[in-house]
C-alpha cells in the first residue's frame, strides 16, 4: 500500500459524512429567565444588548439601558463589555466592572434578565474528515498505517450506530394501565392550571413511554403556558413597580416624604436591587435629613429671636433713660446674632441716628478741649475725657487724649517724685501744693496712676494731720 493513503467513501443522503461537513460555527444567546424568556439569537463576531428594539438582543426590561452592553470577538475569545460606567452586568453572579472573557454556559444577568451563552468552537481548516470536489468523504493520513486501520474501525462503528435504530422500550399491559392513570392525573393538573406539577408528571411518564407523542405535545404546551405565565407575572410586576414609583414621585412633589417612602419600600419588596427604586429611597432620606436640619435651625432661630426681642427692649429702656451709648452696644449685639427679623432691621436703622446724637452731645466738650489744648493741657484733657465719656467712639477725641497723656504723664511723674522729696524734709505745704497741681492741672484723670497716687497721698496727709 502506498505511504500516502486516501480512503474514499461515496456520499449518500443524510449519511454521517454530510452531517460532519454541514456543521457550522454559530454562537447563541438564550434568555433563560426574564421578560423574553426562551428567546434565542445567534451572532458571529459582534452583538449589542439593550432595551432598544434595534439592538442585536433587544430586551424589554426597564432595568436595562437602551444600549447596555456588547459582546465582541477578540482573536479566538469573546469579550463582554458595559457601554456605560453606570450600567451593571453580572456573569455567573459576579459583577463585571470593565470587561469579561466569556465561556460557553456562562450566565449573564442584566436587570432582571438572565442570558445563557453558547459559543461554538472555531472550525479548523485542516480537518482530517472532509468532502472532496466530487462529494466523496476522504480520510487523509500520512505514513501511519496502524492509525489508518484504527480510524477505519472507529468510522465503521459510528456508521453502524447511526444506521441501526434504538429498539423502543416495550411497555407491558400493567405499565400501560399505570401510565394511563398518570396521564389522566397530569391532564387534570393541566386543566387546573397547575402547569409545573403537570410538566413534572408528563416528563416522568415520557421516561417510561418515550414514543408517546401526545405526552410530548403536552410537555410542549406546559412549557409554553409556564413561559407565558412567567412573562405575564413579570409584566404585572413591572407595571406595579411603575405605578408605585409614579405615586411616590407625586407625593415627593407634594413634600409628603413619609408617604412616598412607604410606597418605595413596597416597590423594593417586589423587586429588590432595582436601581431606580434604591436611588429614589436614598433621595427621600436625604430630603428628610435636610428637612430635619431645617426644622432644628428654625427652632434655634426662634430661641435667638426671643433673645433679640429681649435685647431690643433693654436697648429701648436705656434710650428712655438717655443712656444712648449703652443702647448702641445692645443694638450692635442684636446685629451680631445675624437672624433676620423686625428688631434686627430696626437696630440697623437706629444705630447711625444714635451715634449722630451722641457726637452732637460730645462736640461742645471737644471744642472746649481744643480751646485749652495749647495753654492749659490739663484742663483740655478734662474736656476731652468728658467728650469721651459721652461718646467713646469719637475718634478725634481719642487721638487728643492719647497725645495729651503722653505729654502730661512724665510731668505728673516728676511732680510726684518732687512731692515725695519735700515730704522727706517735712515741707508739708510744698508737698500738698505739688500733689494738688497733679490732680487739678497736670493729670486730672481719675484712671491715671499718678492721679491715684497723688489723691491717696493727700488723703493720708490730711488724716495724719
Amino acid at each position: 500500500m502506498d505511504e500516502n493513503v486516501t480512503m474514499i467513501f461515496h456520499k449518500e443522503e443524510d449519511n454521517f459524512c454530510t452531517k460532519i461537513n454541514n456543521i457550522k460555527s454559530e454562537n447563541q444567546l438564550e434568555i433563560i429567565n426574564g421578560v423574553s424568556c426562551g428567546k434565542i439569537v445567534t451572532f458571529k463576531d459582534y452583538i449589542d444588548i439593550g432595551r432598544d428594539i434595534n439592538a442585536g438582543l433587544g430586551i424589554n426590561d426597564i432595568g436595562i439601558s437602551l444600549r447596555h452592553a456588547i459582546i465582541k470577538r477578540s482573536g479566538k475569545k469573546y469579550i463582554l463589555s458595559n457601554l456605560n460606567p453606570q450600567n451593571i452586568s453580572f456573569v455567573n453572579e459576579k459583577a463585571v466592572s470593565k470587561e469579561y472573557y466569556l465561556k460557553t454556559e456562562d450566565i449573564i444577568t442584566i436587570g432582571q434578565t438572565q442570558i445563557k451563552v453558547k459559543l461554538s468552537s472555531a472550525s479548523h481548516t485542516n480537518r482530517k474528515f472532509a468532502l472532496d470536489s466530487n462529494n466523496n468523504f476522504n480520510l487523509n493520513f500520512v505514513r501511519n498505517r496502524p492509525l489508518l486501520f484504527t480510524s477505519i474501525a472507529i468510522f465503521i462503528f459510528i456508521i453502524i450506530c447511526n444506521i441501526v435504530p434504538n429498539e423502543p422500550k416495550k411497555v407491558d399491559a400493567y405499565e400501560k394501565n399505570e401510565l394511563t392513570f398518570l396521564i389522566s392525573r397530569a391532564d387534570n393538573l393541566y386543566y387546573l392550571n397547575k402547569y409545573k406539577e403537570a410538566l413534572e408528571l408528563y416528563e416522568n411518564i415520557l421516561k417510561f413511554d418515550p414514543e408517546n407523542k401526545i405526552v410530548a405535545k403536552q410537555i410542549g404546551l406546559c412549557n409554553q403556558k409556564i413561559q407565558f405565565l412567567l412573562k405575564k407575572r413579570q409584566q404585572e410586576k413591572q407595571l406595579k413597580i411603575v405605578e408605585l414609583l409614579n405615586k411616590a414621585h407625586e407625593y415627593e412633589k407634594l413634600r409628603k416624604f413619609d408617604e412616598a417612602l412607604t410606597l418605595l419600600k413596597q416597590a423594593q419588596k417586589i423587586e429588590p436591587g432595582y436601581g431606580e427604586i434604591d436611588y429614589s429611597i436614598q433621595k427621600i432620606y436625604q430630603k428628610l435629613d435636610d428637612l430635619k436640619i431645617k426644622e432644628e435651625q428654625e427652632k434655634q432661630n426662634q430661641s435667638q429671636i426671643l433673645i433679640i426681642k429681649d435685647l431690643y427692649q433693654k436697648a429701648h429702656d436705656h434710650y428712655q433713660n438717655n443712656e444712648l451709648y449703652s443702647s448702641i452696644k445692645l443694638l450692635n449685639k442684636i446685629i451680631s446674632i445675624k437672624i433676620p427679623c423686625q428688631e434686627t432691621q430696626k437696630a440697623i436703622e437706629l444705630i447711625p441716628k444714635l451715634k449722630l446724637t451722641l457726637m452732637e452731645k460730645a462736640k461742645p466738650y471737644y471744642e472746649k478741649g481744643l480751646k485749652y489744648y495749647k495753654k492749659k493741657k490739663g484742663k483740655s484733657l478734662i474736656y476731652f475725657y468728658k467728650a469721651h465719656e459721652i461718646y467713646p467712639e469719637y475718634k478725634e477725641v481719642q487721638n487728643y487724649i492719647n497725645d495729651l497723656e503722653k505729654i502730661q504723664e512724665p510731668i505728673a511723674k516728676k511732680l510726684f517724685e518732687d512731692a515725695l522729696i519735700y515730704e522727706d524734709i517735712n515741707n508739708i505745704k510744698k508737698t500738698k501744693k505739688l500733689l494738688s497741681k497733679i490732680i487739678k492741672d497736670v493729670m486730672p484723670v481719675t484712671s491715671n496712676i499718678y492721679y491715684k497716687k497723688a489723691s491717696e497721698k493727700l488723703r493720708t496727709m490730711i488724716t495724719d494731720f
